[in-house]
């Protein structure tokens, strides 16, 4: 019984993993709907496997250019989701959730999210944040309300985030602000 829910259609995480991994694996959204099914198959449950413990180690897993292709091709989302306790009224598209855990970049949606404490950022009703990491491993996130007009930038001494480029949008949507990848408005 998870949360009130009983699972008997889905079998119980394997026991070789461990007992945090067994806990993710039957509350954590793992695969698209949202609860973790275990295949018959051995190959399948492997994969499983793989994914809840890169979960829990938060790391990038995907070559760049395999990460840059899947982030392409999500369109729209089936669910929004939160990621910080913080932050109740701000949400991630399934995209952004996929870029957070395959690069290991909530600190980016955690920078997004505290710059709207600043009430020019707040104002702005879309926000294209991009991210600009250099050779050097340091990074600029700039802000801009889509027109070219720069609301605020951060400098980020280091990162390791995959990509040296990348672009994030922010909408307001109802009581919402809504982080999404560009692909998914």
């Amino acid at each position: 019984m998870i949360g009130g829910a009983t699972c008997d259609d889905t079998p119980t995480p394997p026991r070789e993993l461990p007992a945090r991994a067994r806990f993710l694996a039957a509350c954590a959204c793992v695969r698209a709907s949202g609860r973790a099914k275990w295949a018959r198959n051995g190959d399948n449950r492997r994969q499983i496997t793989t994914d809840i413990k890169e979960r829990i180690g938060g790391k990038m897993t995907e070559p760049t250019e395999d990460l840059e292709q899947t982030l392409s091709r999500f369109m729209g989302t089936e669910a929004y989701h939160r990621f910080n306790p913080l932050y109740k009224t701000i949400v991630l598209t399934d995209g952004a959730k996929y870029l957070a855990e395959k690069a290991g970049a909530f600190w980016l949606m955690d920078a997004i999210a505290s710059h709207q404490a600043n009430p020019k950022v707040k104002a702005e009703g879309f926000q294209a944040w991009t991210l600009q990491v250099d050779e050097s491993k340091s990074a600029l996130l700039v802000c801009d309300n889509g027109d070219m007009r720069t609301v605020t930038t951060q400098a980020i001494e280091y990162t390791d985030f995959p990509m040296q480029k990348y672009t994030l949008w922010a909408i307001v949507q109802d009581d919402l602000l809504v982080i999404l990848l560009p692909s998914e408005y």
